[in-house]
């Protein structure tokens, strides 16, 4: 059983990143691109962010490791290391 809010689901869902493994990058909702960096390069993973209108974008280096970032973001959307935007 899940020990997030009913409101931290949600955010978490609104979010949902999306890891595009030919162009190295991660499409999240906005605002959490800042958020979900932030985790990865706690964790070591370098990125830029764009905001674009329909959502955050982060670049990643050609020689990241993606599948490391995919087990990062599943553990990002579980609530470690995520800092939702207020409301």
């Amino acid at each position: 059983m899940s020990s997030l809010s009913r409101r931290e689901q949600r955010a978490r869902e609104k979010a949902r990143p999306e890891l595009n493994r030919e162009h190295h990058d991660i499409l999240v909702g906005h605002p959490y691109g800042a958020s979900l960096l932030a985790f990865l390069e706690s964790r070591g993973i370098a990125g830029l962010t764009a905001v674009e209108s329909f959502a955050d974008i982060i670049c990643l280096a050609q020689d990241t490791n993606l599948d490391a970032v995919e087990a990062l973001i599943a553990e990002w959307m579980q609530g470690q290391g995520y800092d939702a935007p207020r409301t």
